[in-house]
C-alpha cells in the first residue's frame, strides 16, 4: 500500500511540475513572441526611413514578351510642384535579349489631361555585345534616369510605356519598373 501510495504521490508531483514547467515554457513562448513583434515593429519602422521611394511600381511581362499592344500603365499623385524628383525607369531583360538597344516611348498624360509622346533609348549592350547594366545570372537590368526634375501640376499624372521597335514583340523582356524619388542633394 505504501509503494501505491508513494507512486500516487510522485504522479501528482510529476503532474505538477509539468504544469508548472508547461506554465512556464507558455510564459516564455508569449514573452518571446511578443519581444518577436516588437523587433519586427522597429526594424520596419527604420527600414522605412532614409531612401524611400515616393513611389515604386513594376510592371511583368507575360512569357517575357512586350508586344506593341501592351501598354504598361503608372499613376502616381504629386502634391508639390516645388519639389525637385528623380525618376527613374529600369528594364530587366534576359542574357537572351537579341538587341544591343531599346526604343521605347513614354507617353504622359498631366492632370490638366494635357498629353505628350517621346522616344527614348535604353542601350542594353555596348557595339561588342558586352551587357551595360547591371547583371545578376541572366538577368540584365538597364536604367533610364531623369534627375532632378519638378512637376508643373498638382494631382494625378498618368505614364504609359510603349515598346517602340519596328518589330510587334520583343522578346526576353521580364519586367520595367518606374521609380520616383524626391532629390537629394549630394553631400
Amino acid at each position: 500500500m505504501t509503494y501505491l501510495l508513494d507512486n500516487q504521490v510522485k504522479t501528482q508531483i510529476k503532474n505538477q511540475v509539468s504544469l508548472k514547467v508547461s506554465f512556464k515554457v507558455n510564459i516564455e513562448s508569449s514573452k518571446l513572441k511578443f519581444f518577436r513583434a516588437i523587433l519586427f515593429i522597429i526594424l520596419m519602422g527604420v527600414s522605412s526611413c532614409g531612401d524611400t521611394p515616393y513611389y515604386n511600381k513594376a510592371f511583368s511581362f507575360k512569357n517575357h514578351i512586350w508586344n506593341q499592344n501592351v501598354k504598361p500603365k503608372f499613376e502616381f499623385e504629386i502634391s508639390d510642384t516645388t519639389k525637385f524628383y528623380d525618376m527613374l525607369i529600369s528594364v530587366r531583360t534576359t542574357s537572351d535579349y537579341a538587341y544591343n538597344n531599346m526604343w521605347i516611348y513614354l507617353k504622359t498624360t498631366t492632370p490638366s489631361k494635357l498629353e505628350a509622346r517621346e522616344p527614348f533609348q535604353i542601350r542594353i549592350a555596348d557595339d561588342k555585345g558586352e551587357w551595360l547594366g547591371t547583371k545578376t545570372g541572366t538577368t540584365i537590368q538597364n536604367e533610364l534616369k531623369f534627375s532632378k526634375r519638378k512637376f508643373p501640376e498638382i494631382g494625378k499624372y498618368t505614364w504609359y510605356l510603349e515598346q517602340g521597335i519596328t518589330e510587334n514583340e520583343i522578346k526576353e523582356v521580364l519586367d520595367v519598373n518606374v521609380q520616383i524619388r524626391q532629390y537629394e542633394e549630394p553631400n
